[in-house]
């Protein structure tokens, strides 16, 4: 058996969510609705098959267990935005802009890699070491 694919879109809606102060405000944030957004978290905590969110008042807070998460999902969507943009740095130093210069120097230097984790030498942001 395969293991369980967690969803971008549904980790960046959680970090959102977290960092905003609850669904209603990554709702507004990412453009949809609030129904939308507790839908997703429902599905999130199917897949994880564990509670993570509690009633805080009129707000919902991560449990033990979501706030675990909430750190993996931070640490998954900044690998994920940091993969794509390097990525495309890397598709425009290779394409030309119809000035005939190169799109990393009609722009600027291409992005550098990540600095190397003084704890494990990996480069990658938000590394924690082995």
């Amino acid at each position: 058996m395969f293991p369980t694919n967690l969803d971008m879109d549904v980790l960046r809606a959680l970090v959102i969510a977290m960092e905003n102060g609850g669904f209603a405000r990554a709702a507004e944030r990412l453009g949809r609705t609030q129904s939308a957004i507790s839908l997703q978290m429902k599905k999130l905590e199917e897949q994880v098959g564990q509670p993570l969110f509690r009633k805080a008042g009129r707000t919902v807070a991560p449990t033990d267990v979501g706030d675990l998460l909430l750190g993996y999902a931070r640490r998954i969507v900044a690998l994920n935005d940091e993969a794509l943009t390097a990525a495309r740095g890397r598709a425009m130093d290779a394409g030309t802009a119809s000035s005939g210069t190169t799109a990393a120097g009609a722009h600027g230097a291409s992005p550098s890699p990540a600095p190397a984790c003084p704890a494990c030498g990996r480069r990658s942001t938000g590394c924690t070491g082995p």
